[in-house]
């Protein structure tokens, strides 16, 4: 992704509330990733060419996943991966959800910050039931 298309993915109208307001959540991204609600999945898109942060809601991670799997061997995750590429690279409006399908689990990914006093830019994935596609 160029970084032309990174700077418009991820402007500067990125509210420090995101989180609170579209994923409905009171803690930090620290605190979503120690209590184990959110999944980092930074270094494996990173390995894979993005640019950003990767984040999935526990509930997605499992749902795209095997325990018996390693993470890096999962066909599911490298779908979630080219889908998400292929949403992003297609989207008009990255302040809308962004709604998308990997291996038939119906997903929502959601351009944000890392954290609320941390303004690097990330992607968020959670299942698509569980995303607001509502102002």
């Amino acid at each position: 992704m160029t970084s032309a298309r990174t700077a418009l993915i991820f402007g500067t109208r990125q509210d420090c509330g995101f989180l609170r307001h579209h994923l409905g959540v009171r803690l930090s991204r620290g605190g979503l990733l120690a209590k184990g609600i959110h999944v980092d999945l930074t270094t494996l898109a990173k390995m894979a060419g993005f640019k950003f942060h990767l984040f999935l809601r526990r509930d997605c991670y499992e749902r795209l996943t095997e325990e018996s799997q390693p993470l890096s061997d999962n066909d599911d995750l490298d779908a979630l991966l080219t889908a998400l590429r292929d949403v992003l690279m297609e989207a008009e409006d990255f302040e809308q959800p962004m709604p998308f399908d990997a291996n038939g689990v119906p997903l929502v990914a959601y351009a944000n910050r890392v954290d609320l006093d941390d303004p690097r830019p990330a992607i968020t994935v959670v299942l698509r039931e569980e995303g607001n596609l509502h102002d």
